[in-house]
């Protein structure tokens, strides 16, 4: 979901705070030395930077002028490269889309908490859960982390543009409450994208798939 509009003063406030935090946590503990270790990696992460944030700008739907909801694709990012990396591209994918598009620069916050944070949180502990859950079963895999974490990931942006925009106080709250079944019927196109990147990369190459464990899902070990 982007804001195409200039947000309130607690609606800017509010989501930059959070974002700068997770940010700095991100850096902190993002796995740099696995990173570096392959340089194919470190090129994918680039070119999912630029794809998400060209993504975001050109597919959308536009409401009244005052925002888009478009698909996220967090699930599928936090399948390959963990949460705190996922953070941190989410970042620089919401940089360069507001370089592509003109939004208001006092909005990069609140589209980092709805659009990545937010969703990817949701994702890591949907994928948290099966694995905890000890189903070893790739079908789970694939449909829970790719299925069924993108549809999850659009009704949490959902509810977390609700929330910030109520705890702010926002007058863009109403506007969105009123579109509010946009979210849902984005659940099915988000939850096929991400599970149609996720079936395929793991199937192609399952060394690039951070969260994937072939021992686990395929050896039973």
């Amino acid at each position: 979901m982007n804001i195409l509009v200039h947000t309130d003063p607690w609606s800017f406030w509010l989501p930059n705070g959070l974002s700068v935090l997770l940010v700095l946590l991100a850096l902190y503990f993002a796995p740099w030395r696995e990173l570096g270790a392959r340089s194919i990696r470190l090129h994918l992460l680039l070119a999912t930077v630029v794809l998400l944030g060209l993504f975001w700008v050109k597919v959308g739907v536009n409401v009244h002028g005052v925002y888009t909801i478009h698909p996220v694709l967090m699930s599928i990012v936090v399948v390959v490269f963990g949460l705190r990396l996922c953070l941190l591209a989410g970042l620089g994918a919401v940089l360069w889309m507001h370089v592509l598009s003109g939004n208001p620069w006092e909005n990069i916050g609140w589209h980092f908490m709805v659009n990545v944070a937010v969703p990817a949180a949701a994702c890591r502990l949907l994928l948290y859960g099966i694995y905890k859950a000890h189903i070893q079963n790739l079908f789970v895999f694939l449909l829970g982390g790719g299925f069924f974490g993108g549809a999850f990931s659009a009704f949490f942006v959902g509810a977390s543009a609700v929330i910030l925009l109520w705890v702010a106080k926002s007058s863009l709250l109403l506007t969105v409450l009123d579109n509010g079944y946009l979210f849902f019927l984005m659940m099915f196109p988000e939850g096929f994208i991400n599970g149609a990147l996720v079936t395929t990369i793991a199937v192609l190459r399952p060394d690039l798939v951070r969260s994937y464990n072939d021992k686990f899902y395929l050896d039973g070990k």
